[in-house]
């Protein structure tokens, strides 16, 4: 047996020395790329950019050279620079063998030679002259004798001048020849040329290539300030390091490269505003913006395949113990409430629908909800409804809404026959007194009152049958208010004709406006509404709602089922919020919070985001589709079904994941202007009052105009009515409308609106007004009598003298009584009502170019001319300029007396 020293381990110190140095290099690769996946993000990129500067090389160079094989000097094509240099070398070597030009050649450096020896002579003389001048000046001012350097200067100066013909006549020979020169080497400078151009091009490009081979492989993070608060409640910094990937994403031509180096989209709309290197990504896209080992750590979920972001494909795999994976798709939009508050937000158009969906179908009545706490209930008060409605139409309107109303906003509670029963006996037997004013007759004219109703306005809001409304509730499938054309089944005709009268005095807190309706008129339109649907008749409907416990019951259900969260009903005055709280809810965890029950392996369950079951987006898109479905032998749901289309699911689902009740620090977020606080308190009125189903205020609604043949007799355009109108003369007709154009049958109705409502419409029209002051005076007695007689004969009295050279504005406007010829339809506003209601200064922007104020207008042009004005312009020759013109106008205006 061997010694043990003598035994040899090389092969054993060979192994462990080579797996040392394998595991010391894996270590190494583990430590600088493994776990630095970002490194290799960061070289495709390069490598994309560096074939993208590439291939604009050779274009360019492409382009070039193909606009060089077009040009006069080359007989032939020219592919690439170095056959460029091979034609500018051969054009130089045909010069250089040409005898003509050789000769022309040698001859211009002999003149060249000749030009500076006579410069040299010229400038000697004139340095000697110099000297002379400078001895002659010396001498003279000293008193001694000067006369002898005078001379020579004289002399000097002599031979100067005759020094310079000879000069000029050599470079007048020189530049001839040049001239000869020029003209054959043309061809070989332009070949040149083109040449620097490509040169040029290619240093500049060269220096691309170069920066991009030079971009070091570094983490990109913006570090935002404060944006976080830890455990304890202090402010710390959030970091984002997502474009250390995401490198290409405020790039203008990314768009259509793969993830992750595409550039953000609508970059016009987000990135302008929301600069990545301020903002960073997370606070709008979530996800765990310090994460580098690996996509999924950074966006807290991965996705099975090549599903991406596709929302319904695939399935899910969430980073544990991360509460703010990556948002996808429209999800995106529900992050925007962290740092705006207003009701639209631009590019957040989902969300958008989802807020207005969730206000004007009432869920806050039954969950609180952060912001919407004092937001009025949004159903009608049933404490009267005894009086309005047939109450066997209330128990088919109870079993089932959309039978009567297919685009009701009411929901669908699956009640039983007995439920219905109970809760119509509630109703009809709990109710608070109403005395009928009186008045109401029948006999009604239905022709008058179909007419009334196509003409009054009732279409801006209501829809009869082939009349469909609009409103803003139409484009999420909805009727803002309702359909009348079945009416006749629901309502008494008294109480109709009361309610036309005066809907406030039934129910106060109604929108309904009132419009001003004559006795006969309400008449008339109930006779007609009468005649759309017939009454629904139980003869014992009233018998079986006498049984005792029904009464209970009702209360009981109404109770139990929230009806008193959108409605006022007798006894629940004070009754509370029966579903819970939704402030909080996108921050659910569908682990913990959210119970799936038996739904999963239920057919009507859907999975739409992703094939994991158990999703936030699955439980809450299967939950607003059919609230019950989570309902099982021991969980009890009573969310009533509102038929919403999945569009609209995804929307209220974009919404509520917005509500996390979390906001940014106040130095992220959007802070609202005084003039744009006024823009968004005027739009929720604008838009809770449905003045757009009249009218068109920039660029929107107008819905009843689709009912009128001749536009000019549907309600006015209001664009530009802050700057058009006096603040004082519109919150006056706010509070009190009168009648503009008496030939108008659309009416502008009265709202009862408060001071506080009213000014606030007033502070929305004029915050788009380029007047920063609302307010303006006028003196009157500062008005010239001359300026005020010159206007007057301008506008035009008829059997006044100069009549026929006026403008004759009384053949188109009213002035108070004094009406035009010729149909309605094609007068002006009533001018007598100017200078209560006009701004002066939009009164001389109108009178110079109607067209630019209100394009389409019939308002000629008196006094300038456009190239886009077609019709005839009147000359008048009553005073010299236009401005003199529109200002006795203006005086006439703003002072009629008439």
């Amino acid at each position: 047996m061997a010694k043990v020293e003598d035994k040899s381990y090389r092969v054993h110190f060979w192994v462990i020395g080579l797996l040392l140095v394998l595991s010391t290099i894996w270590a190494v690769w583990d430590e600088v790329e493994i776990r630095r996946p970002w490194k290799s993000y960061q070289r495709q990129f390069n490598q994309m950019a560096y074939a993208r500067v590439k291939a604009d090389f050779d274009a360019a160079e492409a382009e070039l050279v193909r606009k060089l094989s077009q040009t006069k000097p080359l007989g032939t094509q020219v592919k690439n620079l170095q056959e460029l240099e091979n034609q500018i070398n051969n054009r130089m070597k045909t010069l250089q063998n040409n005898p003509a030009y050789q000769t022309a050649l040698k001859k211009l450096q002999g003149l060249e030679r000749s030009i500076r020896e006579a410069q040299q002579d010229i400038q000697f003389a004139k340095s000697e002259a110099e000297e002379y001048f400078y001895r002659w000046k010396r001498a003279l001012h000293s008193g001694q004798a000067y006369h002898k350097y005078q001379e020579l200067w004289n002399q000097a100066k002599t031979f100067t001048d005759q020094l310079l013909p000879r000069q000029e006549a050599l470079q007048k020979e020189a530049k001839a020849v040049k001239g000869q020169l020029k003209a054959q080497e043309a061809d070989l400078e332009k070949l040149k040329k083109i040449k620097e151009e490509i040169l040029d091009y290619h240093h500049a490009l060269s220096e691309r290539l170069s920066n991009v081979k030079k971009r070091p492989l570094e983490i990109k993070q913006v570090i935002l300030p404060a944006f976080e608060k830890n455990r304890f409640g202090d402010p710390i910094a959030r970091v984002d390091r997502c474009t250390t990937c995401h490198l290409g994403i405020d790039r203008e031509d990314d768009e259509k490269v793969p993830q992750p180096f595409t550039s953000h989209p609508q970059k016009e709309v987000f990135l302008i505003i929301h600069k990545t290197e301020k903002m960073g990504c997370t606070p709008c896209h979530r996800g765990q913006g310090n994460a580098l080992r690996s996509a999924f750590q950074a966006h807290g979920v991965t996705y099975d395949g090549k599903n991406g972001h596709n929302q319904g494909v695939g399935s899910r795999k969430y980073l544990e113990h991360w509460e703010e994976p990556i948002y996808e798709g429209d999800f995106i939009q529900s992050s925007c409430a962290t740092c705006h508050q207003t009701f639209d937000i631009k590019g957040a158009e989902v969300r958008n629908k989802g807020r207005l969906l969730f206000s004007e179908l009432g869920c806050h009545g039954c969950h609180l909800t952060v912001g919407y706490e004092e937001k009025d209930k949004i159903g009608p008060d049933l404490k009267r409804i005894k009086f309005k409605v047939n109450p066997g139409w209330l128990v088919e309107w109870i079993k089932d809404p959309k039978q009567y109303l297919p685009k009701t906003r009411m929901p669908h509670y699956r009640f039983s026959d007995e439920q219905v029963l109970a809760i119509t006996a509630y109703l009809v037997k709990n109710f608070e007194e109403y005395d009928p004013p009186g008045g109401y007759q029948t006999g009604g004219s239905v022709e008058n009152g179909k007419e009334l109703v196509e003409n009054v306005g009732c279409l801006g809001c209501h829809s009869i049958g082939e009349h469909e409304a609009g409103g803003y509730l139409a484009p999420v499938g909805y009727d803002l208010v309702p359909n009348l054309s079945l009416v006749a089944k629901k309502v008494t005709g008294e109480w109709l004709f009361y309610w036309l009268k005066n809907p406030k005095k039934f129910r106060p807190t109604t929108r309904m406006p009132n419009l001003r309706l004559s006795d006969n008129e309400a008449r008339d339109i109930t006779a007609y509404l009468l005649t759309l649907g017939n009454p629904v008749k139980d003869d014992l409907l009233m018998v079986k709602m006498n049984e005792e416990s029904l009464e209970r019951n009702g209360s009981k259900l109404i109770f139990d089922y929230g009806c008193y969260s959108c409605h006022e009903i007798k006894g629940f005055e004070a009754a509370t919020r029966i579903a819970p709280p939704l402030s909080d809810f996108g921050n659910k965890d569908h682990h913990i919070d959210l119970y799936f029950g038996d739904a999963p392996i239920r057919d009507n369950f859907r999975l739409e985001f992703g094939r994991e079951v158990e999703t936030w987006e699955n439980w809450t898109f299967n939950k607003l589709k059919d609230p019950r479905i989570y309902m099982d032998e021991i969980t009890e749901s009573k969310m009533p079904d509102f038929g919403l289309s999945d569009e609209n699911a995804k929307a209220l689902m974009v919404l509520l994941k917005s509500f996390t009740g979390r906001l940014a620090p106040e130095e992220y977020r959007r802070v609202l202007t005084e003039t744009e606080k006024r823009i968004e308190k005027g739009q929720n009125l604008v838009r809770s009052l449905n003045c757009l189903g009249c009218h068109v205020i920039y660029e929107k609604g107008g819905d009843i105009r689709k009912f009128y043949e001749d536009s000019a007799l549907a309600p006015p355009v209001l664009t530009g009515e802050g700057e058009k109108v006096q603040a004082g003369w519109l919150f006056r007709f706010l509070k009190k409308p009168v009648a503009l154009r008496n030939w108008f049958k659309v009416r502008m109705p009265t709202f009862d609106l408060s001071d506080e409502n009213a000014s606030d419409l007033v502070d929305f029209f004029k915050a788009y007004s380029p007047k920063r002051n609302a307010f303006f005076f006028l003196d009157q007695e500062k008005v010239s009598a001359e300026s005020y007689q010159d206007g007057k004969r301008l506008f035009g009295i008829p059997g006044t003298t100069g009549y026929d050279q006026s403008l004759k504005c009384d053949s188109c406007h009213p002035r108070g009584e004094e009406k035009p010829e010729g149909r309605p339809s094609d007068w002006g506003p009533d001018l007598a009502l100017s200078k209560n209601r006009l701004e002066p200064d939009w009164i001389v922007k109108w009178l110079k170019d109607p067209q630019s104020v209100q394009e389409g207008t019939r308002m000629p042009n008196f006094f300038y001319t456009y190239d886009y004005y077609e019709g005839k312009v009147e000359v008048t020759e009553l005073l010299e300029s236009p401005e003199e013109k529109i200002q006795a106008l203006l005086d006439y205006l703003m002072v009629m007396k008439e």
